[in-house]
């Protein structure tokens, strides 16, 4: 299934931010550029999914990754209130996925070698996933989650050490789960670390 989208330059949000418009996506994908951003040169970029209730936004990995260098994404979702399982549900986040991901390599020069995920709670179960299932992925940040499904296709072990870092404090309810991401992205050769 192939995804068609509108953009739209919305001047407010930042000089150089712009938006993403997809069929029956409540909230727009929120694509931040850096400063520095020049077409001629291959950029990194971090996709950022929001926790449950949330909006797509940029200014988190954006204070992390300073204003230099990386493309910020804000990423959106189909699916409302908690992240479900459903096979055909995650069809769609994964074809959402990859329109982004393709609309990036041919407008921004995203180098596909250096492409992030992460997320927080909602977030952070759907950064797990998609750095199971995306071999185009090159690592992520798991917050506020952790591992608690295998991803609809079969695993295979990572072709390299992929950076995986795990964020979670001691008393949340989801540190168990952290533990046992930890553990999931080990066995499949990442190189996972928690904090």
């Amino acid at each position: 299934m192939r995804l068609f989208f509108f953009l739209a330059l919305i001047g407010s949000l930042h000089a150089r931010t712009i938006e993403l418009r997809f069929p029956d996506l409540a909230f727009p994908v929120q694509v931040s550029l850096p400063d520095n951003f020049d077409p001629a040169k291959k950029h990194p970029a971090i996709l950022y999914y929001h926790g449950t209730n949330g909006r797509p936004d940029t200014k988190l990995m954006r204070r992390e990754t300073g204003q230099n260098d990386w493309i910020v994404v804000g990423m959106s979702y189909f699916q409302k209130g908690q992240l479900k399982l459903a096979p055909e549900s995650f069809k769609k986040e994964i074809t959402l996925y990859h329109s982004v991901r393709q609309y990036l390599l041919g407008k921004y020069a995203l180098d596909p070698k250096r492409l992030y995920v992460s997320g927080f709670s909602k977030g952070g179960w759907m950064t797990d996933l998609l750095l199971q299932q995306e071999k185009t992925l090159a690592g992520g940040a798991i917050l506020g989650a952790g591992h608690l499904h295998k991803a609809a296709r079969p695993q295979t072990r990572y072709s390299f050490k992929k950076p995986i870092f795990i964020g979670v404090g001691r008393l949340d309810g989801n540190y168990p789960f952290a533990l046992k991401a930890l553990l999931h992205h080990r066995s499949l050769g990442g190189a996972p670390i928690m904090e």
